[in-house]
């Protein structure tokens, strides 16, 4: 807030039409650490913090180095994209009523399945597949468990393994994806065309 005097009645009046037309709201990112500061963050987004630094410089992940907390940058995921596609994967199924170590410890082993089977390893710093796959983590996860019995990064390779290797002509080159609806229905159809039958489950 800022308070002005002695102004004439046209500077108040330029003043007024400056601020309403050329105010820019202010980054989200930026409000995020804001909030921090403020202690004003939820439980979600401190948990959604811890989660982006761990995976951000563990060493065991496979995003070191490839998160950006202040802006967007090209080949890296900002901190935006990053709460809202974990954030979604959080609210629902597995991960929903676990600890916190325990779902950090499956979104790890999660990314890494997807970063060993892919051939192309930019697409994991891709925006709009990095939300998609978080997105149908609950669905692999479920069916790596119905197959195998656990969720161990090994497991969750042979799932995501027809997912990480789909082509979604626009990964090279650094030439526009899909939307991300358009990846998610990619991702959960190559997932659902991979259950397994046999006689004996009749």
């Amino acid at each position: 807030m800022a308070i002005y005097s002695g102004l004439t009645r046209a500077e108040e009046a330029k003043l007024f039409i400056d601020i309403n037309t050329t105010q820019r709201g202010v980054p989200v990112a930026l409000l995020l650490d804001i909030k921090q500061i403020a202690e004003m963050e939820s439980n979600r987004e401190q948990l959604l913090r811890e989660y982006f630094d761990r995976l951000n410089k563990d060493p065991k992940s496979p995003l070191v180095g490839k998160l950006s907390a202040a802006k967007s940058l090209k080949g890296r995921i900002s901190r935006v994209t990053f709460n809202r596609a974990v954030a979604s994967a959080l609210s629902s199924g597995v991960l929903l009523d676990a600890d916190a170590d325990f779902r950090y410890r499956l979104i790890l082993n999660y990314l890494n399945a997807f970063d060993a089977e892919s051939a192309d390893k930019r697409l994991l710093v891709r925006s709009v597949y990095f939300e998609g796959i978080m997105e149908v983590l609950d669905e692999v996860v479920r069916s790596t468990i119905a197959l195998y019995g656990n969720a161990k990064q090994e497991s969750l390779q042979k799932v995501v393994r027809p997912l990480a290797r789909l082509n979604f002509g626009g990964a090279a080159g650094g030439r526009a994806l899909p939307t991300k609806k358009a990846v998610v229905s990619l991702l959960q159809a190559a997932l659902r065309q991979n259950v397994p039958l046999s006689e004996d489950m009749l």
